[in-house]
């Protein structure tokens, strides 16, 4: 037996998605997509029900009709902000995401170009003695990439339908 049948886990036909299937935002981006989906929801809160504030009582202020204008904008502001934030972050993770499924990808085509007949009944004698799996592995691919969107797709649609929307407020009134 030689070193590439002893490495060789499953056919090219069930690969292992595992490493795609857990979070594709790293820490950094989790936090930024966090605020950005905060903000959007106050911004949409204000932009769509009128949540914006007339009076501050703490400290005794009255807000005209052009400082709710002012609060309105800055919190557009802030939103845009955090949605380029989170594309930037996001689309670095991403292509993170992809690489590691491509080298994974290429990985399993090399191993698949040495499995052998001997690999196949070793792998065939373990799949009847634990169960088979297989109806997981062809769904991975699709778990993963949704996923995907609506870890990294969702947050910026969400942060700019809350921008258009603070900035009609501001602007129309």
């Amino acid at each position: 037996m030689n070193d590439s049948t002893e490495k060789a886990t499953a056919p090219a036909s069930e690969p292992t998605f595992a490493d795609f299937l857990v979070d594709p935002l790293a820490p950094e981006s989790r936090k930024t997509r966090r605020d950005l989906l905060i903000a959007s929801t106050v911004g949409v809160l204000a932009a769509w029900g009128g949540l914006v504030p007339t009076k501050i009582s703490a400290l005794g202020i009255d807000l005209s009709l052009g400082a709710q204008k002012g609060l309105t904008w800055a919190l557009a502001v802030v939103v845009l902000y955090l949605t380029v934030a989170f594309i930037s972050y996001g689309l670095t993770d991403y292509f993170n995401w992809r690489l590691r499924l491509q080298n994974y990808r290429e990985r399993v085509d090399q191993e698949t170009q040495s499995w052998g007949p001997e690999d196949q009944d070793r792998y065939d004698d373990v799949r009847q003695r634990v169960g088979d799996v297989s109806h997981l592995y062809a769904r991975a691919g699709h778990v993963a990439w949704t996923r995907v969107v609506i870890d990294i797709v969702v947050p910026p649609v969400l942060g700019l339908a809350a921008f258009v929307s603070l900035c009609l407020r501001a602007w129309l009134g």
